[in-house]
């Protein structure tokens, strides 16, 4: 349920996947949620000592445009471990950054959180939800073999149609 801490079981395997190199994605609704992640990251990264360059970790429209460049700059290069961000960002801003870390084996997970907005939203609100589905295939083929992004989609509560149309978007390659 809400609140039980779904997303930190996210965040951690992607904080130990990226404490060499690479970014996790976590794609979030709302840019409050973003920097609210932010800050819990940051707190542990505080105790852990793997921070990224830049030392953020939300990637929203209420950045100056430096940061929000240096920030896709760690993404392509692998510098960027962790990432919270909105679907209208990742089809747009970080489409190339992220299939540059996709592409050399240094994009480790792909998070949607809430991700029942997928099915909720994505028909027609904010379309973005659905789209992002063909970036993962991009980045899938793009990714050297065995380095390919884990995809985990969570949610508190999820409709048979919700699962469905999870499945349909974001099923892997074999299954769909």
């Amino acid at each position: 349920p809400t609140g039980h801490g779904k997303t930190a079981v996210a965040i951690a395997p992607a904080l130990l996947a990226s404490a060499s190199s690479g970014v996790s994605v976590v794609v979030v609704p709302t840019s409050v949620l973003a920097a609210d992640l932010e800050r819990r990251a940051f707190e542990i990264l505080d105790l852990y000592g793997h921070h990224s360059p830049t030392r953020r970790y939300a990637y929203t429209s209420g950045l100056p445009e430096e940061d929000r460049q240096q920030m896709r700059d760690d993404i392509a290069a692998g510098r960027q471990r962790l990432l919270f961000t909105s679907p209208e960002a990742l089809m747009q801003s970080l489409k190339v950054p992220l299939e540059d870390a996709a592409e050399s084996g240094l994009l480790n997970y792909f998070v949607i959180d809430e991700a029942h907005l997928v099915e909720q939203w994505g028909n027609s609100f904010r379309t973005e939800f659905q789209s992002m589905s063909s970036h993962r295939r991009t980045w899938l083929s793009k990714a050297p073999e065995g380095r390919q992004p884990v995809t985990v989609a969570m949610s508190a509560t999820l409709t048979g149609q919700q699962v469905e149309t999870l499945d349909t978007l974001f099923a892997s390659p074999q299954r769909a």
